[in-house]
């Protein structure tokens, strides 16, 4: 599951894009994310999308 904290972290710093962060998925939920030094592993789905959408999927999750 991703870290929030980290994500606040992360932006916070202008380590990721607010409107374009890139997140690793698997089975259709948000595992990480990906700041602008990392780069995605062999077969890791990375989809981007604006942080408000990231945490709309992240809390729709835990339902």
């Amino acid at each position: 599951m991703i870290d929030l904290n980290e994500l606040k972290i992360a932006a916070d710093s202008g380590k990721i894009d607010k409107m374009a962060v890139q997140v690793v998925v698997r089975d259709g939920k948000i595992v990480d994310f990906l700041t602008v030094d990392d780069e995605p592993r062999v077969n890791e789905e990375v989809r981007t999308m604006p942080i408000l959408e990231v945490l709309e999927h992240v809390f729709s999750e835990n339902k």
